[in-house]
């Protein structure tokens, strides 16, 4: 299928998020990003999406417009949903970095390893960060990740750091099952994703705790009921042998909970041995009612 001969019909699913010049200046935006192999800088888009107006009002378009962003991504994200019924959201933070002397514009990254002997060698991480969220979907063929939706992080202000740009985003996008990577095993990322109707799934950190369920009392006790039961040991769980892709996994799963998270979650544990003479090895990831180690 040639994606351009269909592309008219996809862009007409935006149309009402844009006045007629916004639309036309998105419109050319989507066919030069499409059209344009070269990568290189909005002069190369500008160029092959065929615009009929200047060169500069589509910068302006793009910095200063009368469109909301946040709510063609929204748009977007409902549209691959429609199209792929089998997907999960993927969620992660980057650093866009160079090296060499910082300057204005751009968040200063500290990097210590250019100190030789306490003194400074003029030479920095310097760059911008961002939020970025993915939709991983199961295609016919294949999964494909689909880049959705990404923010920039500014530390001086309060209305975009970290937690409120994905807060943002989790507040905007239907409710559904988001992985995250081991850095974001916070309770309050944890509480905030809840509450919007979201399901986690991530990997547990090395020297996070697990307990047990507690178990019902005999006879009625005072006082408010125990939380936590005993604490898990995830050597003494039992290990199933399954086989995924050719390959042999021990795995376990259990119901627990934690202190990093309000509900229940299901730990999924994976351990493996490189050599019969060695100690196993355990990874951990979990989610709302799910987590699983190895």
């Amino acid at each position: 299928m040639d994606l351009l001969s269909h592309l008219e019909d996809i862009l007409s699913y935006f149309r009402p998020l844009f006045n007629s010049q916004n639309f036309s200046l998105f419109r050319a935006l989507i066919y030069g990003f499409i059209a344009n192999t070269d990568g290189g800088t909005l002069t190369h888009p500008y160029q092959s999406g065929f615009s009929q107006t200047r060169y500069w009002s589509l910068p302006k378009f793009l910095s200063r417009g009368n469109w909301d962003a946040d709510a063609v991504a929204t748009h977007l994200i409902r549209r691959i949903q429609e199209v792929f019924p089998d997907w999960v959201y993927v969620y992660d933070e980057t650093k866009a970095l160079k090296t060499g002397k910082s300057q204005w514009g751009l968040h200063f990254f500290r990097n210590f390893s250019y100190q030789k002997h306490g003194v400074n060698q003029s030479k920095f991480h310097y760059g911008h960060e961002f939020g970025a969220l993915g939709l991983l979907c199961h295609t016919p063929r294949d999964w494909q990740l689909f880049p959705v939706w990404v923010k920039l992080i500014l530390p001086q202000s309060v209305r975009d750091k970290s937690d409120a740009v994905l807060k943002r985003i989790c507040s905007k996008i239907p409710p559904g099952l988001i992985i995250f990577d081991r850095g974001f095993a916070r309770r309050k990322v944890f509480t905030m994703a809840l509450r919007f109707g979201h399901h986690l799934l991530c990997r547990a950190k090395s020297n996070a705790v697990f307990y047990g369920l507690p178990k019902p009392p005999k006879r009625r006790q005072r006082g408010r009921p125990k939380k936590y039961g005993d604490r898990l040991d995830i050597r003494r769980l039992r290990y199933k042998d399954i086989g995924i892709d050719g390959q042999s996994y021990s795995i376990a799963a259990k119901v627990v909970r934690t202190k990093m998270c309000d509900a229940d979650v299901r730990l999924g544990v994976i351990r493996n041995r490189p050599k019969a003479s060695k100690p196993y090895q355990y990874f951990c990831v979990r989610t709302k009612i799910t987590a699983f180690c190895v």
